[in-house]
């Protein structure tokens, strides 16, 4: 008596059926991996204007530093970074020196940081300011810049601020 042995049938290659499923395996790792990318540019532009608030707040101190008489007389008190300018640029007072430094940074802010899109409207700008708060026993000065980032989940632009203290 003879055993039947299934015919023998040499599969070579791939079936349809299979490489599509490996292409849309593949596909869906690609859509990940793009996923992670965006999100780390996102991180990235996040992190650089926190750093450039830092840097900015930095800078107003360092000049309240540099220009002492102003600082005690009160010319740093509580400013806006959008004063207007005295144009003085050598032989100035305290006061007008703290004027420039205002002007300067506000403009430097502008530069750097983003706003809402929309550079024609001053409120959609990136701003600081510098404000004088007194305790009891302890004068200090807030230096706040605060600019606009675009949010990841329903597209609006939100305020983002960055709060250096400083006392004398």
């Amino acid at each position: 008596m003879k055993i039947k042995t299934p015919a023998k049938t040499d599969f070579k290659g791939f079936t349809l059926i299979e490489v599509m499923v490996s292409m849309l395996l593949v596909a869906i790792g690609l859509l990940g991996m793009m996923s992670f990318q965006l999100q780390g540019l996102r991180n990235n532009l996040h992190t650089e204007a926190f750093t450039q608030a830092v840097v900015l707040a930095q800078d107003m101190a360092e000049r309240m530093r540099s220009n002492r008489g102003g600082w005690e007389d009160g010319s740093y008190d509580n400013i806006t970074a959008n004063e207007s300018s005295s144009g003085c640029f050598s032989g100035c007072e305290f006061k007008q020196i703290a004027d420039t430094d205002a002007v300067e940074w506000a403009q430097h802010i502008a530069d750097v940081l983003p706003g809402k899109g929309n550079a024609s409207i001053d409120s959609d700008s990136a701003f600081g300011s510098v404000t004088k708060n007194t305790t009891a026993s302890l004068q200090y000065w807030n230096i706040e810049v605060t600019w606009y980032e675009k949010s990841t989940v329903d597209g609006q632009h939100q305020a983002k601020s960055y709060v250096l203290t400083v006392t004398r």
